[in-house]
């Protein structure tokens, strides 16, 4: 089974189990970041990484070769307005 299929099929299951931030990438990019900027991040998941920074003000965009997890980022992006 090839990678993509299989994230699409945890998709789901990943999302409710992967909610909050990895907070060390987090504190790290905190520390560093400018006040304004894009963020890219590959393999984004359900995006769990991206809304915070996206709620601070950064242009976010995140790809991940799982549709499934990209249709959980996109349903959790707009739970999280």
């Amino acid at each position: 089974m090839s990678q993509e299929k299989v994230w699409d099929k945890i998709a789901e299951q990943w999302h409710h189990f992967r909610q909050q931030k990895f907070q060390p990438v987090y504190d790290f990019i905190e520390n560093f970041k400018p006040k304004k900027g894009k963020i890219l991040e590959v393999g984004c998941g359900n995006a769990r990484n991206l809304i915070p920074f996206a709620k601070s003000g950064f242009e976010c965009y995140g790809i991940d070769f799982s549709n499934n997890m990209l249709r959980q980022a996109k349903k959790f992006a707009q739970k999280m307005q």
